[in-house]
């Protein structure tokens, strides 16, 4: 009645984790079928479970490798960076933002680091193909600090043929390879780098680690989620000062008898 799901930590090109055998990643988080199966796993011991997982942890990777003072503004002042950045593309107060326009901002926010282009984000926002490319233009004019560091990256990409994780993890790409996805080789892998450190912590205070889902963290018990909280905060706070400065990775935890609860 144990699963042994095997975590691959070197497998990807982007230096993200992935799972097999079964591959507990896949299980969606949302909707009947995925909560159905995650209400079927538990801990061990039938303790609980205690998951955590980081805040939009890519999101603010690229912001502090670019610099870019919208979503740094909007982070450090505790703001939804998808409203402010809607608001900064629109020219409207935060306030006055609507749900469909944020989603939108949403959509390119996260579309873009993994080089979203007009096509899909027209098929994403439901909108033509013009319409995709107006938004991804006004995203990066509005935008001029992340969209010069993406640029940066994808010229030394082309010249050199590799991109690096902020601790050093290299993918180099190979002959006629597309360079397109060094943006997610530097945040997805980085991010990847930051939940190295914080496993590590998380074992180090005796907390048992079960299993990690992208940014999340399992762990078993009931009683003990602030301390993953805390320590997973801090673990990646303390990562990398030099490269990430001020930006905060704050983390959110909850508990239940299931997978499914959390």
């Amino acid at each position: 009645g144990i699963l042994y799901p095997r975590t691959n930590t070197t497998r990807t090109a982007t230096g993200r984790f992935s799972c097999n055998s079964p591959n507990l990643q896949q299980i969606p988080k949302r909707g009947p079928i995925g909560k159905a199966i995650r209400g079927c796993l538990t801990s061990r011991d039938q303790v609980g479970v205690i998951a955590c997982d980081f805040s939009q942890v890519e999101l603010r990777v690229a912001a502090a490798f670019a610099e870019e003072s919208v979503l740094l503004d909007a982070f450090a002042l505790g703001r939804c960076p998808h409203t402010e950045v809607a608001a900064k593309m629109l020219g409207k107060a935060p306030e006055k933002i609507t749900p469909e326009e944020r989603y939108k901002a949403k959509a390119v926010n996260f579309g873009i680091l993994n080089g979203m282009g007009a096509k899909r984000l027209a098929l994403e926002l439901k909108s033509s193909k013009r319409e995709a490319r107006n938004f991804l233009d006004d995203y990066r004019r509005n935008l001029p600090s992340l969209h010069s560091w993406m640029e940066g990256v994808w010229r030394e990409a082309e010249t050199y043929s590799l991109a690096k994780t902020v601790a050093g993890r290299t993918r180099i790409f190979m002959g006629m390879e597309d360079t397109r996805p060094a943006i997610s080789v530097i945040v997805q892998g980085s991010a990847a780098e930051l939940l190295r450190h914080a496993l590590v912590a998380v074992d180090a205070v005796g907390l048992d680690p079960i299993v990690s889902v992208h940014d999340e963290i399992l762990v078993p018990g009931d009683k003990d989620a602030q301390l993953l909280q805390e320590v997973m905060e801090t673990a990646a706070q303390g990562a990398y000062p030099d490269a990430f400065g001020e930006v905060k990775f704050p983390a959110e935890a909850s508990s239940g008898e299931t997978w499914g609860d959390v």
